[in-house]
This record gives structure tokens, sequence and C-alpha cells, in this order.
């Protein structure tokens, strides 16, 4: 093989290596000996792989590479132009310049690595383009005439195309009346030049007649930059042609050198291309699959109170049940009996009363908005769906002067489905549901509760508010039984039917009551196991006995399906809503918890007030409004989340509230609307990172301190001493005007340009879409006279850590001045006002926790610490970590650790800082204040615990602190379809997010504790696995072979992620010193000591477990592990 083709081949195969982490790859073309392509060969080549990519694929069927496509776009009569073009790359002829060696690397690199892709609906458009572009360049048709004046006239004729295109563009939107959505037409505009913002002179440069610019285009820059112009110029005879239909018709993506399989689009932006999914053939309707539960509303909800202060039961007053309730025998009596026209008044109100509940449980029927088929208004809610507690607005509107007594009954809906809605208004009325709240979910007195809480000491401290939740299989039997009361048995059928429906249901409500916090069920879950077709009142009158059409078989799907969300959404998640406070625990985010709101009101109370006179100060709601009239930023809502034996306020500054002035429409967000502040704030951090101190901001970054200082410190015969100590309340107790004052200095310029960009990958937080695409808004700040391309923050900053995303930029910035900025920090950090029931308080203490801001603020303060307070530490013998308020100090002069220790514990008032004794730690012998400082349990005495690592105290090795282990109470089940998919992808992201490369970096942790960390992470995997299977139903686990194949994935999963050339390259050196062999060994073993314990069900998948590792024959010992 010629030395050519070695240096090509040598490309090819680190173009195609494939790993976990590569889902984009290229086939490697044949070539002729010696390093040519041969004219006849080259006809004779098969169709060329296409790429696949996680989520270009899922937007366009066919992908290539420029190279590719250029080639395949070539006429056959134009074999010497494709040898060009197949050939660049290939040649290395020392008597070339190194200008002329650059370009070619330039023109091979854009070939191989820009990505064109074309969707269904776009072919080639025979819209006269030619004869239009002959006009436009003022030119004959030269189609067929070669670029004669090389790069110079190409460099030309690829400016005019860029032009010519963006010309054609607005010429074809014209028509419409639009504005073309395309990413080259960004920043230009048609109309007057008094538009241009002061961009005027960039319009004749351009040259596009009758546009003109506004903001500059990065994107049309590049494409009239080098290497496009000397593309261009090989392409040759109907060069122009190609490349305009490559620009009006394709979608080009540049790939990011950074991060693994990223791309940047050129041409046409990615959200006016809708993902291809041909489930989806139903237009606007929404599928029962695709109609999900919001059961987030029944979280965090207040008690209702009524006349005298006691807790209200049952469903609210607002609830249509009890707006519009049947007439009562009093009311009958009162208006007059039977016959009088009294009578007829009160049947004329229950016929209204029952029609207008008909509306909110059957609003398709009646043409109202719907969860089916309607469009959700986000400007009035962020949920997935729709509120439809009230809608009367909406029923005066589609039924102006009518009232509902007048409103005409959809036919489907009359007779049968009427007296039964009817009857279910009756059942409420006589339902007690505070009866039935205190036979199913019985307390003890009020007087028991705070008496425990008073006598909390004596008691398990870290149960002990949990322990007053009420079980959930107790608030699901109290929710059957109102819906067994208030539902009319005839919804169901009629005999077995019947008997079968109704169980089946409360079963689904069981179900729903028992999910974890971040679980889901649809409707078509619901649906499942009910008989539709042998319910009575579905069926219209006349064909009651006769086997219905496919067409009457769909529409009582259709109305069966909205009474089953009426019952979910509008009955049985505010039933829980009104009679329970539903929140998670501090140290269980998982699981949900049910408190009676009187038992909640006892236990948060006490805790509340105290938070009132700490914390907050009240002030009068006429200053409250005062200042939320003269600033963007609205108030916010505190909750409390219970921490053991006491309660940890949560703020949530994401959460949408009611805009000023308005009733139904939502306002942005404290955070939103504090975006620009915090990118500024991001923006300084990243320009000089010293001023943040010791500040790490993830757990993954002690990784790299660590790293540098063992090399710089080495660890023969030394012995290192550990400190560890933790900030008691640090939001809370930062004085605010210091941090404003200590703020104010971190601006480097006057104005800053907040430039926005669109980041589309996959929603891997989804368990309900694995397949599902996320599509983001970010934000970067750039100082005034920065003139850093987005390109290079994406390269150095955005894309590093990313795979498979898809960006592209806004060319439109907004300016904000540094003044504006700090003005909206300091109202913030002085003006956090909060809303406690009805009353308004502000923070006289600390820092807004919850906010955007909060962390950065906190690391710049404690950074400020630490050089005035702690400057003894800065020397090549220490090592300072900080995640926020959890310092660590590593050094080998104990004098120092202690020193450390010293400080911090006596306290540093004018930073408000008091450490908590209890949680400081370290590895020697100390007393402060006469106290002696506590060392690790000896269930940690292989390593130092900070941030759920563990590090040795000999060699800085680090593992993962596994002493507490909860994976059943952490697991998110997905209930829905493709079980064993899901099963699969499950466990590999169980072991993913334990595969960061601090634990298996052979280069900074030993070969033993690598091997140990691995074992441990496999044996953690295997224990999720079968809580993850042993959580599923009975009849849906994953059978035996579903398992085996999700071992053997996971093994070479495993081996990719830990020893991949992709992770080497991003991170230069990380080695990971583990055969393939040695990884399926420690898995095999993890696996089996985690189900040996667990044998039910596992049989011959131990048997198989043996089996292999029999087969591999590897001798050792395998590494201490809590499983």
């Amino acid at each position: 093989m010629s030395k050519n083709n070695k240096k090509r081949r040598r490309r090819q195969d680190h173009g195609t290596e494939v790993t976990s982490d590569i889902s984009c790859t290229r086939a490697a073309k044949k070539r002729k000996k010696g390093g040519r392509v041969g004219v006849l060969e080259l006809d004779k080549q098969p169709h060329p792989a296409e790429f696949t990519h996680l989520v270009l694929s899922q937007y366009f069927p066919c992908l290539k590479t420029l190279r590719e496509h250029l080639l395949s776009s070539l006429p056959s009569t134009s074999r010497i132009r494709r040898r060009k073009i197949a050939a660049v790359g290939d040649r290395v002829d020392d008597k070339d310049g190194a200008a002329n060696k650059t370009l070619e690397a330039a023109l091979a690199h854009l070939l191989d690595s820009t990505i064109v892709a074309a969707s269904e609906e776009r072919a080639a458009l025979s819209d006269g383009r030619w004869e239009q572009w002959a006009n436009f360049s003022q030119r004959g048709d030269e189609s067929y005439v070669t670029l004669s004046d090389g790069v110079t006239k190409a460099l030309f004729c690829q400016s005019e195309i860029v032009s010519f295109v963006i010309w054609s563009l607005f010429e074809r939107e014209k028509k419409c009346g639009g504005w073309p959505r395309h990413l080259l037409c960004d920043g230009f505009s048609r109309g007057p030049a008094s538009r241009a913002n002061g961009y005027i002179g960039l319009a004749a440069a351009d040259a596009v007649p009758g546009i003109f610019v506004t903001q500059p285009n990065p994107r049309v820059k590049a494409l009239k930059s080098s290497p496009w112009p000397e593309l261009l110029s090989m392409l040759g005879q109907a060069g122009e042609k190609m490349m305009i239909d490559l620009l009006l018709d394709h979608s080009i993506f540049v790939k990011v050198p950074t991060g693994n399989e990223n791309y940047y689009q050129l041409t046409e932006p990615i959200t006016a291309t809708k993902p291809r999914d041909p489930s989806k053939v139903h237009g606007g309707q929404k599928s029962a699959v695709e109609i999900v539960f919001v059961r987030s509303r029944m979280l965090y909800s207040r008690a209702a109170l009524n006349a005298r202060g006691a807790v209200h039961f049952g469903l609210r007053h607002i609830h249509v049940l009890n707006r519009y309730p049947a007439v009562s025998d009093t009311e009958k009596v009162r208006k007059g009996g039977d016959g009088e026209p009294g009578d007829v008044a009160r049947q004329e109100e229950m016929r209204g009363n029952t029609i207008h509940c008909m509306m909110y449980l059957f609003p398709r029927q009646f043409g109202l908005h719907n969860a089916f088929t309607s469009v959700v208004d986000h400007t009035q809610t962020s949920q997935r769906f729709q509120d439809y507690t009230l809608r009367e607005e909406e029923i005066q509107q589609k039924y102006k002067g009518l009232s509902p007594g007048h409103v005409s009954i959809p036919k489907r809906l009359r007779g049968a489905p009427f007296h039964l809605v009817e009857k279910m208004q009756i059942l409420h009325r006589r339902c007690s549901y505070s009866a039935l709240l205190k036979h199913y979910c019985p307390v003890s007195p009020t007087d028991d509760i705070v008496a425990s809480l008073r006598d909390g000491a004596t008691r398990d401290q870290h149960a002990l508010i949990l322990d007053l939740a009420t079980p959930a299989a107790h608030v699901s039997a109290y929710c059957q039984a109102v819906l067994s009361r208030l539902v009319p048995d005839k919804f169901w059928g009629d005999g077995q039917t019947r008997v079968a429906n109704k169980q089946v249901f409360l079963k689904h409500v069981h179900h729903f009551v028992k999910l974890r916090r971040f679980e889901t069920m649809n409707l078509h879950e619901l649906s499942q196991g009910l008989k539709i077709n042998q319910i009575e009142w579905l069926a219209p009158p006349e064909l009651a006995c006769q086997k219905a059409s496919q067409s009457d078989r769909r529409k009582r799907v259709e109305i069966f399906q909205e009474f089953l969300y009426y019952l979910f959404d509008s009955i049985l998640i505010p039933l829980i809503r009104s009679n329970f406070y539903v929140t998670e625990s501090n140290t269980n985010r998982s699981q949900l918890f049910f408190f009676r709101h009187d038992v909640w009101r006892q236990v948060a109370e006490p805790f509340m007030a105290v938070l009132k006179a700490s914390m907050y100060e009240e002030i009068n709601t006429g200053e409250a409004q005062r200042i939320l009239a003269s600033r963007d930023l609205n108030f916010s809502q505190v909750r409390l989340l219970p921490k053991g034996s006491s309660m940890r306020p949560i703020t949530n500054l994401r959460r949408r509230t009611l805009a000023q002035g308005s009733k139904k429409t939502l306002g942005a967000s404290i955070n939103t609307i504090l975006g620009p502040a915090h990118t500024m704030l991001k923006y300084e951090k990243t320009k000089d990172p010293s001023r943040l101190g010791s500040a790490i901001f993830s757990v993954g970054d002690i990784y790299s301190r660590l790293k540098a200082f063992k090399e710089r410190v080495g660890t023969s015969s030394r012995r290192f001493y550990f400190a560890k100590v933790d900030v008691k309340a640090a939001f809370d107790t930062i004085p605010q005007s210091a941090v404003l004052q200590l703020i104010s200095d971190i601006p480097t310029h006057g104005q800053y340009n907040l430039i926005k960009h669109v980041e589309v990958e996959r929603a891997t937080g989804d368990p309900c879409a694995p397949g599902k695409l996320a599509k983001r808004w970010r934000s970067y700040a750039r100082g005034i006279g920065d003139h850093v391309t987005f390109m290079d923050v994406l390269a150095t900053q955005i894309a590093r850590n990313k795979n498979n995303a898809v960006y592209f930029e806004s060319v439109f910035q907004k300016v904000h001045s540094t003044i504006d900025l700090m003005n909206l920090i300091t109202s913030h950090i002085r003006q956090n006002l909060v809303r406690i029931g009805k009353k308004f308080y502000r923070q006289k203490n600390g820092i807004p926790q919850g906010s955007i801001l909060s962390s950065l603020l906190c690391n710049y303060f404690y950074a400020d610490l630490e050089r005035k307070k702690l400057s003894f530490l800065q020397s090549d013998d220490c090592l300072l970590l900080r995640l926020i308020d959890d310092f660590l100090l590593i050094t080998l002069d104990v004098s120092k650790a202690k020193q450390f220790v010293q400080v911090m514990h006596a306290g540093v008032p004018e930073y408000g800082v008091t450490v908590n004794p209890s949680k400081s730690l370290v590895n020697f012998d100390l007393a402060c204040q006469e106290v002696k400082v506590p060392k690790p349990g000896p269930g940690r005495s292989i390593g130092f615990p900070y941030c759920g690592t563990l590090i040795s105290c000999s060699s800085l090795d680090v593992s993962k602190d596994r002493r507490d282990l909860a994976a059943p109470r952490a697991l998110t089940v997905d209930f829905s379809r493709h079980q064993g998919s899901n099963f699969q992808r499950k466990v590999l992201n169980a072991f993913k997010i334990q595969s960061h490369l601090m634990f298996f970096d052979s280069t900074h942790n030993s070969r033993r504790t690598v091997m140990a960390n691995l074992f441990g992470a496999l044996a953690e995997t295997a224990r999720k696995m079968w809580a993850y299977a042993r959580a599923m139903p009975l009849g849906r686990r994953p059978r035996t072979h579903v398992v085996l194949q999700t071992v053997a994935t996971l093994i070479d999963v495993a081996y990719a992620l830990l020893a991949s050339r992709s992770r080497r390259d991003r991170f230069p050196g990380y080695q990971c010193g583990i055969s393939k062999k040695l990884v399926k060994w420690l898995s095999l073993h993890a696996f089996r000591r985690v189900l040996a314990k667990r044998q039910a069900g596992y049989g011959q998948v131990l048997s198989w477990l043996d089996t292999e590792i029999r087969k591999l024959n590897v001798k050792g010992k395998l590494p201490a592990c809590n499983v």
C-alpha cells in the first residue's frame, strides 16, 4: 500500500471508530492501488452509506457528508471533477507550498466533516431559479463554462451566489406576505434603508437588491469565506447551479471541533422542520398515549378553610359539582310541589345545572377547549395540559345570551348520559367526604401530634415528621371509596361488565396514588382492561342492540375517554389536593408523602412562625404593591420540606406567576428575569476564574484539582492531613451589603451583548420518551469590544462536554448596561418579597435561596473570605476545595490544617460564617474550644468522605461513597409502552451516571482502586436493575432473555465508556488500564453477587452467569464492595 493510501486509511480508521458515545460514522470509499480512484471504478461504486445521528436523523431521512453529496450530484459526464473531489486530502506532495497544503487540508476537512441533509418534501424545485440567477448576476447562461479566472473569480461568484440565495428566499416568501424562516436571512430586512440600524454600509457590499442588513450574519460571512469559494472552483461545469441548489434545498451542518458529534447549523433552522414520526397520523388530535395526567397539580396545595377557620374536606367550593349542584328536597318544598309553577322552575334549574356539569365532563362534544384536540395556551399555564377547574368565561363566550338549560345537548349525550350525570350530582350531595376521610385515614388527636413534636428529642429524630404522614394505601382506599360512591354504577355498564370495569378502574386509581414523584400515567394505561363495547349508555338508542360499526366504535371510545380523563383530572387529583398536603422529603426526593391538611397545619405552623421571625420582616400590602409595580421582578412563595425532625424552607423562583395587572396571563419567572445578570456573571467567571478562589461547581471538578495536586506534591512517603468544615445556613447568613459591594467590582465592561442560541439534543431526562428531543434557548454574554465569535464560544465552552447536540445562534443581540444589571441584582437581594398566606414579607438576612444567582454570589463572596482570612493556605503544599459552602483542605502541614479548622470554628462575623461543629471532620487528633473534632467513622476507613466521594488519605485515590445506598427509593419506573427497551435503557443509564473518569483514571488511581470502583459501580447497577424489575407489575417484568441481553449489552457499553478513544481524546492524560476481559469478569461477578441473594425468578440468569465466568477462566480476588 502506498504512503498516500496509508495516510488516507488512518484518517478513515479514526473517523469510523465505534464507541458507545459515537453515533455518526462514514463508510470508507473503495480505492485503487496507488491511492487513486479509477474513472470506471468510481462510476461502479455502491451507494455510499448514509450518516446516522441521534438528533438529525429524527428530522431528516437522508444525511450525507458534503463530499458524498457532491459526488452524487455531479453529472455522470464530469468524471474528472468527480475524481478531483474524491481525491481531495489524499495527495501529500512535498513540492506543494505550505499555503496549498493548508488549503487542501481545510477543503478535506470541510468535505468530510460537513453534513448535508434533505427532508422528504424538499425535492429539487423547478421554480425557474436558474433564469432568476442569470438575471440576478446580469450574465448569460454560463452553466457549462468553467471558472477560468480561478479562485479570484470563484470568490466573487460565491459571494454573489449567497446574495442571490438570500434574495431568492425573500422572493419566495413575498407571495405569502411572510418573513423567510431561514438562518441565512437572519439580520436582513426588506424595506427602506432606514431600518438598517447602523449596518446600512454592509448592504452595498452584500449586493442584495431591495434587501438591507440590520445585523451582521456570521453564517453568510462563513459561506462567502474560504474554503467555500475554492470548493466552488473545483465543481467546474454547473458548479453555480449545484451551489445554489445546495443552499436553497438542503440543510448544512458543520462539525464542532469539541465534544462528541456536535454540529453547528449553517442553513435553514432545524426548528422549521418537524421531527419525523410515522406513528403520528392523526393530525392535530392527540392519542391516548400522549395525554398524560398532570400529577404535579396535587403537590404542595393549601388547605381550604371554612368560616370558623377549620380545614374543609372534600372537593373545594369552586368545583363544578359544588357550584352547580342537584336541587335539594328543601328547595323543592320552598319553590312549590309537583305540578306547581315552582316545580317547573326547579326542574329548569336542575336541567341547567346538569347540562353545565356535562360541559365539564364532555367538553369535546360541546366544542369547548379539551385535552384531545385543543392547543394548550402556554401564556396561561406552564403545565403540559390546561387546568379545567374553571371554564365559565369560555362557556359564556360560546353560548352568549343562553342559559345552560337552553343549550342544545349533543345527540350522543341525550337520554341515559344526561340522567347519569344528574345522578352523579345527587350522589355528590349525599357523599360524606369528612366521614370517609376519618374512617380510611384516621389520625391521633391534635394534642398528641403537638406533644410528639415537643417530645421529639427522645424519639427517632430522622423519621419523626414523616411518621405523621398518612400511608399511600390509606389514601388510595379513601379515593376509591369516594369514587365508588360518587360515580353511578351504570357508567361502567351492566351485570358482570359493570363489576369488571369498576374493579379495573379502582385498580388504576390505586396505581395512580402509589406512583412515585416523577412517574407518570397516561390515558392509554387508564383505558387498558375496560370493556367499552358492552357499556349501554355509549351506544345510540336506535343502535343499542346492534353490533357497532367502526365509526361508532371510535365515537364510543372518544366519549368514554373524555369521561375517564375527567374522573382523574378533575375529580381524583382535586380530591387528593383538597384533603392532603403532598410533598417529598429532604432525604427522599422520589417518594411522595401524604399529610392530612389538618395534620400538616399543626406541624408546619410552628416552623413557619420561627421562619418569619428569623429571616423575614412583614411589610404592608401597599408598600409591597408599590415595590412590585416599580420593577419586573415578582414575589415568590415559600414551602416547607420535611427534614428529619425539622423543616427546610424551599423557595421556587423558577415558577411563573401572574403578570402584574392580569388575572390569567402568566409572566416570566424571577429566574428568567434574572437571566441577563446571571449570564453576565458567567461571562466574568469564564474570563477570570481566579476570582472564585477554590470554588468547584460540581463533584466532578474535584478530579482535575486533585490530580494536579497529586502530580505537584507526589504521594511517596507523604502523609496528608484532611479537614472538612460546613458553613451553617450559608445563603441565609451572607450580609447583603457586603455581597452587593463585592459584586459591584465584578463587571469589567460598561455594557454587555447578550446573544441567544438554540441547543437541540436528546431529552434523556424524560422517562416516558427515550427518543424525544429537547430544544432549549440558551444565552451567552460578550463584553462590548469583545469580538469572540459564537463558534469560538461553542468550541471552548458550550459544547466541550456535549454529545450529539445541534446548535445555531440568533444574530439579534440585546445590549444591557452594567448599571441596569447591578440595579436588578440589588433589587433582587434587598427587596426579595415572598408571600405567605395573604401577607407579604421581605427577606432581611442573606441572599434568596432558589435564585439562579445564589451559587455564583456565594462563590464570589467566600472567595473573598479565602483571600483575606485564609491566605496562609496559598502554598503548593495545600489544596483547598469548596463546593458552595462545604470546605475541604488537604495539606502536608498539620499546623495549617489545625489553623484552618480553628479559624473557621471561631466564626467570621463580617462574612456571616458560622460553622456547624457536628459536620466538621478531620483525620488527625484535634480539639477546638475544648470540643474534640470528629474523625471519619469505621464504615469509611478506606477514605475521607467529601460530597459523595471517598478520598484516600495516603494515595489520594478517589472512590464513591457507597455506605448509604437507597436504590429502591430513588427509582422512577416507566409503566408505559416499550418496557423491554426502557428497562435496558434504565440499566445502562444507571451505570453511565457512575462512569465519571475520576473513578477510573489509572494515572491517578491505583489499579486496585480502579477495579474496586468498577466492581462497585457494576454491583450498584445490578442492585438497581433488580429493584427496577421488582417495582414493575408481575405480568410485565422483564423475561430471562431480556435480562441476559441487558447484561451483555452493559458489558460492551461499560468497556466502551471507560476505555474509548473519544474519552481519551476529550480528556488528555486519561487512561483506564483495564482490559475488556477483566471488565466482563467483574461484571459477571457483580451481577452474580447481587442476584445470588435474591434468587427468585433469576435461576436461569445465575446459571448463565456461572457458565460465562467459567469460560473466562480468570483467577483473582474480587474487590470488597457493599451491595
